[in-house]
């Protein structure tokens, strides 16, 4: 028999895009967007929030409208949005999205809606020099499934962000405290690769039904905001797998420091796709 953890990393759900917190320190003249309809206003991330919202709620098809309502068992959604603006002011399309979570796990893509986007000035630096900027937000809104509506939740704090979407990751034990996001999340994956590693019964996989060659397992938790483990789920069809997966994921220890986002404290969700080459 020949069975060896080939890889073992860590994505956020319900999102993969890559983030760093290497970025050059710049002092602003302007150190925010200027949406459109915020020109005279002093807090303009707040006032960007709101437009983009009602930009939202005017240019969303009545037909996505109608799957969401449809599809929801709760009566507050979740929109994601990550806007890359360039210097000129330009959206990145191919590094930005826009998407709302009607159902845990389920997410239907309204990159349309960003095609529509009005101008926008970038940021300005302290020399007057227009700036890049990238934009994380999560957006609440209320359904009236009596008008078959839905309306934006202004201030809407989130309890719960992708790992992507963090100013600050959660900290595992082990791991330092000065390290970036991006080294964060190698040093997590590295601890439990390292708990695989020692603990998982690889004779219960060898006695398994699962086919011989390479075998990807995905098992998703959350951590929250007391740092402990929760929602274990893994996709592993065999009963001995699936038991012995979940008993070793609870043995990662409770994380130090929980995740931010906008300066809250969150629940943050966790996505472990576990790879494996087994031979009998």
């Amino acid at each position: 028999m020949f069975l060896k953890l080939l890889t073992f990393f860590i994505l956020a759900l319900p999102f993969s895009r890559s983030y760093s917190q290497n970025e050059e320190m710049v002092e602003y003249k302007r150190d925010f967007i200027l949406f459109e309809g915020c020109d005279i206003e002093k807090h303009l991330e707040r006032c960007f929030e709101k437009k983009f919202q009602d930009f939202i709620t005017k240019n969303i098809k009545e037909e996505d409208i109608e799957t969401i309502i449809e599809s929801s068992k709760k009566d507050t959604i979740l929109f994601y949005s990550n806007l890359f603006i360039d210097k000129k002011g330009k959206l990145v399309k191919n590094k930005s999205f826009l998407s709302v979570v009607y159902e845990e796990e389920k997410a239907l893509s309204l990159m349309y809606i960003l095609k529509k986007l009005p101008e926008i000035k970038p940021p300005l630096d302290k020399f007057n020099n227009k700036v890049s900027i990238e934009l994380d937000n999560i957006f609440g809104f209320k359904i009236n499934r009596l008008k078959k509506r839905i309306h934006p939740i202004y201030g809407f704090k989130s309890i719960e962000a992708p790992l992507n979407f963090l100013d600050r990751l959660p900290l595992y034990d082990g791991c330092s405290e000065n390290l970036t996001n991006e080294e964060t999340r190698q040093c997590i994956s590295n601890k439990i690769s390292e708990l695989f590693s020692n603990h998982f019964d690889l004779d219960i996989l060898y006695d398994s039904k699962l086919p011989n060659g390479l075998v990807k397992i995905y098992l998703d938790f959350k951590v929250g905001k007391n740092g402990e483990i929760k929602n274990i789920k893994t996709n592993v069809t065999d009963s001995r797998v699936k038991k012995e997966t979940i008993r070793v994921i609870k043995l990662i220890p409770k994380f130090i420091k929980s995740g931010i986002y906008k300066e809250e404290e969150v629940v943050v969700s966790f996505s472990l796709p576990i790879l494996l080459s087994l031979e009998r």
